[in-house]
């Protein structure tokens, strides 16, 4: 098949996916979207850490991570479909779900014809209905399991729209950070305690200023103190653990 080409438009704008044994996007057109470079991004403190990480534990060569094109054939600056996916969530959170949507795609489906003969290709039309059958198949499973906890999740969702509260993962999604890097980095500056009685617990301080709240669940004689962040917090977190100037 080798590596297929596909152009999705948003806000008017086309941006190029390439999608081989790997997805790549295009990152120029993704930040023309916004007005933006990638350049202001990949130049950020926290951006090279992780690009070097994604290179080092994913056995990826630079090129393979991040690449520039020159010339006319799709010029720009393109990147792995993990890094386009930080990349997004930079310039804009919808604009990150829509990319996620357009990866998952071209991943489950696997294939998408870009030109009529693909449409009579036997081979590609049998393995596209293949992998979409597949795909069915973990999402059929996927909906069994979130019924099992659908429960638990309906009364967590009540709670956090009765108080406009988040979880320590949605807030890490908010500010554009995983949750266990975001969690490290509020206790290294000393928001969060780090001791092993109450780890992962915000000062008063920090709550009194209205960051954060506390629910305490007392479960078979054990206590458990989950931390959980206001809207306003979100906003304390992403000025206190960012690198940008």
């Amino acid at each position: 098949m080798g590596i297929k080409e596909v152009r999705f438009q948003y806000d008017g704008i086309d941006i190029t996916f390439t999608k081989g044994e790997d997805v790549m996007v295009n990152a120029t057109e993704m930040a023309m979207v916004f007005g933006k470079r990638p350049a202001k991004w990949l130049e950020l403190p926290s951006t090279k850490t992780y690009l070097k990480a994604m290179s080092e534990k994913r056995t990826l060569a630079d090129d393979e991570v991040v690449t520039t094109v020159r010339g006319t054939d799709n010029p720009g600056t393109w990147m792995h479909q993990k890094v386009a996916l930080r990349f997004a969530q930079w310039l804009s959170v919808d604009f990150s779900l829509w990319v996620d949507d357009r990866i998952e795609e071209l991943i489950t489906v696997g294939v998408t014809a870009t030109t009529p003969d693909d449409l009579l290709d036997p081979d590609m039309m049998i393995r596209a209905m293949n992998e979409l059958k597949e795909s069915r198949a973990r999402e059929a499973e996927a909906n069994a399991k979130l019924e099992v906890q659908k429960p638990k999740i309906e009364c967590f969702e009540r709670l956090i729209e009765s108080t406009g509260l988040l979880s320590m993962g949605e807030a890490s999604k908010a500010v554009g950070v995983g949750r266990t890097k975001m969690m490290q980095r509020l206790r290294d500056v000393g928001v969060f305690t780090k001791n092993r009685y109450q780890n992962n617990v915000p000062y008063q301080k920090y709550i009194d200023a209205g960051y954060f709240k506390v629910k305490t669940f007392t479960r078979q004689n054990r206590t458990t103190v989950t931390p959980l962040c206001t809207p306003k917090g979100v906003d304390f977190i992403r000025k206190k653990i960012s690198n940008e100037k």
